[in-house]
């Protein structure tokens, strides 16, 4: 409505430029109904036991601390204080193995760059061609999956040093470079579309959209071969048949191709398709190659206690004293809840009330408060009226800009053009000498100055604040660029542990906005599903037709239903069923409380048939 409202009072046809487009559906994506989100959690937390009992499993490796493992585990196998510190030695070794291993994966060679500009020019040309096996080719030439396995280790044990390098940078050595080389690749894969444009026409053939079209099987593929990968990689010996395996199902180079034949196509839909399969791939392979490294520190103790618990468990059994079987596993249960918590026990085999109350408050706090709280101030925010707000406060001082445009006469695009390169030009000035200089009124003065320049120059030139939702977000993530410029000076040296943090914040967000994107569309399409069937035999019974002779079909457009029903004529039955605005209205009424969509539109056309 925003957008037909500024338009419309501009005179300017329906028509959008590449950068609207892409931001209409970047709107489009951010409207969550709060009742679906609100509906999807319940079904994860109610509905599904194996989700929260898997997490529960895996949750110690990724929180627990060594020296807890190593207390807890040491417990369960009764071990000495050197048989503690055999295996402490052991680990350590492992350790500094791994971070060792990992400096060296975060610094690709030149032979890797070549390597990645020839898969990435494989993966365009296969993807344009349709061509799978030229495709599983460039998934196996690329180099990417050592980077991100490298920059996981880091991530892993961010707060162990080798040398004079921590976790903390060798993660952000690998994120830098990835970033990179994503970049890299998208610009590869539209430079070749280009080119093969200008020799053959191109065209959306389904492999490109199998590569937009990101669902929940990506995620559980993406988790597997990345623990596969990362185990193969790691160690001082490399299992190149695995290797290759977790290369060819983690496919993060076609994602990226198809990234690249989207802007060269300026093909919105696909674009954004192909990054968010892009990002649930790295984000599934960063979280599965924690969990890799963290098993092979911990596998000398873990192998023990394996085994350990597996002959006890045995013996019990076939002595037949049951009761000691239960204890034991209530036992192993309990030094669990340790891990968990990152408690370590006390002779007894638990902590003390105090260290429980305090893990369960933190783990309670920090790992389900917070993410929960943040995902959904997100969401209420994005669907309640502070986006409409936003976008009419800003709108109405980005009419002003354009009315001065405009006063110049034939030049208006061309000085909004102009503007918003000044002021970029402007900001990166500003920003880069605030980096530099430090903390200054003069230069904070600037760089906010220039900052409010810029994005009102932005808003005015492609109207971005007819799509709020978009606007809303970009808008944050603008804010928060330029509050890390201005302390830029304080904050460089934790650089490591902020990439960290954000990283994971980040993924939380990401993959729980797309799985509760993904569980809209399903919910829409089936209560899509039911009102074409209610409409087809509503239509169908008004009208005293056979249901044989009505078609229908649905979609969203925005948060909007749109349901079309066709029915078949003759020309001489043509005039024979008419349908007046009454009749529409009524069975449009009938459509809308059956559905429980208040804001259904229904649309009736004839299909005349010789």
């Amino acid at each position: 409505e925003l957008e037909e409202c500024w338009r419309g009072l501009r005179g300017e046809e329906a028509s959008l430029g590449t950068v609207s487009q892409a931001l209409k559906s970047f709107d489009s994506y951010l409207n969550l109904d709060p009742g679906v989100v609100y509906s999807f959690w319940t079904r994860v937390i109610l509905a599904s036991f194996i989700l929260p009992a898997i997490l529960l499993v895996v949750f110690p490796l990724y929180v627990a601390s060594t020296d807890t493992w190593i207390s807890n585990l040491g417990l369960v196998l009764g071990a000495r204080p050197e048989d503690l510190e055999r295996y402490a030695t052991r680990m350590a070794g492992n350790l500094r193995e791994l971070l060792r291993e990992a400096v060296g994966m975060v610094r690709p060679s030149f032979r890797s760059y070549l390597l990645l500009v020839t898969a990435s020019f494989m993966a365009a040309v296969a993807l344009l061609a349709n061509n799978v096996v030229a495709l599983i080719g460039s998934m196996i030439v690329s180099p990417v999956l050592l980077i991100v396995v490298g920059s996981a280790i880091g991530l892993a044990f961010r707060e162990e040093q080798t040398g004079v390098v921590d976790g903390y940078t060798i993660f952000w050595s690998g994120l830098k470079r990835l970033l990179w080389m994503m970049f890299l690749s998208v610009s590869v894969a539209y430079l070749t579309t280009l080119l093969v444009a200008r020799f053959y026409p191109v065209v959306i053939n389904p492999a490109i959209e199998a590569r937009a079209r990101p669902n929940i099987s990506d995620l559980g593929i993406a988790i597997g071969a990345g623990v596969a990968g990362a185990l193969a990689s790691i160690g001082g010996r490399r299992d190149l048949g695995t290797l290759v395996g977790a290369a060819i199902a983690i496919a993060l180079i076609p994602p990226a191709a198809t990234i690249g034949i989207g802007l060269a196509l300026a093909e919105v839909g696909i674009t954004f398709g192909a990054i968010s399969l892009l990002t649930l791939n790295v984000i599934a392979l960063e979280a599965s190659s924690v969990l890799a490294a963290r098993i092979y520190v911990l596998a000398p103790l873990m192998t023990d206690f394996l085994k350990s618990a597996f002959r006890r468990l045995r013996d019990d059994v076939l002595r037949g004293d049951y009761s000691d079987v239960v204890g034991y596993l209530l036992g192993l249960l309990a030094l669990w809840v340790n891990l968990i918590l990152d408690i370590r026990p006390s002779t007894m085999g638990l902590g003390s009330a105090k260290a429980y109350l305090r893990g369960v408050l933190h783990m309670t706090l920090y790992y389900a408060l917070l993410p929960l709280a943040i995902l959904a101030s997100f969401t209420m925010l994005l669907s309640s009226n502070a986006t409409l707000a936003l976008a009419a406060v800003v709108g109405g001082a980005a009419e002003l800009v354009r009315a001065a445009a405009l006063s110049l006469d034939g030049l208006s695009e061309a000085a909004l053009d102009i503007a918003l390169l000044l002021s970029l030009l402007a900001w990166l000035y500003a920003a880069s000498k605030r980096m530099e200089k430090g903390a200054s009124a003069r230069g904070l003065t600037a760089l906010a100055t220039s900052a409010a320049v810029l994005w009102l120059s932005f808003t005015a030139r492609y109207s971005a604040y007819c799509y709020p939702r978009a606007y809303l977000a970009l808008t944050l993530v603008f804010a928060g660029i330029n509050l890390l410029i201005a302390l830029w000076r304080r904050v460089s040296r934790y650089k490591g542990r902020i990439a960290a943090a954000c990283f994971v914040v980040v993924a939380l967000m990401y993959t729980v906005f797309q799985s509760a994107y993904v569980y809209q569309t399903i919910v829409y399409r089936l209560r899509l599903s039911e009102c074409e069937e209610v409409a087809c035999h509503l239509v169908a019974n008004f009208l005293g037709l056979e249901t044989g002779r009505v078609v229908c079909s649905s979609e969203m457009v925005g948060d909007r239903p749109v349901v079309r029903v066709g029915v078949m004529v003759s020309p001489g039955e043509l005039y024979a069923v008419p349908i007046s605005k009454e009749d529409l209205k009524l069975l449009s009424g009938a459509v809308k409380k059956v559905s429980g969509w208040s804001n259904l539109e229904l649309e009736i056309y004839y299909i005349v048939t010789p």
